[in-house]
């Protein structure tokens, strides 16, 4: 399982914002080779397609190329 938004928030931390985004796609790729395993859950995904990173798209054709792409989606429930 991988934490995204703290393991990236992390590896940004000296970055520009321009080069936050550009860079994103390569920062994620990064953290997920040193990952083991054949299925690498991403939790906490939800800075990649923030305001800030607009190119979710061109992000998830990056990645793509390299790793299969599953979306879950958690949805509330009122219980009462």
């Amino acid at each position: 399982m991988l934490n995204v938004n703290p393991e990236i928030s992390r590896l940004m931390l000296d970055l520009t914002g321009r080069q936050r985004v550009l860079q994103l796609p390569q920062l994620l790729s990064a953290l997920l080779n040193k990952c083991r395993g054949d299925v690498v859950l991403l939790d906490n995904i939800e800075m990649l397609f923030g305001v800030t990173f607009k190119g979710a798209l061109r992000f998830a054709k990056e990645i793509a190329g390299h790793f299969k792409i599953v979306r879950a989606e958690i949805r509330a429930t009122n219980m009462g």
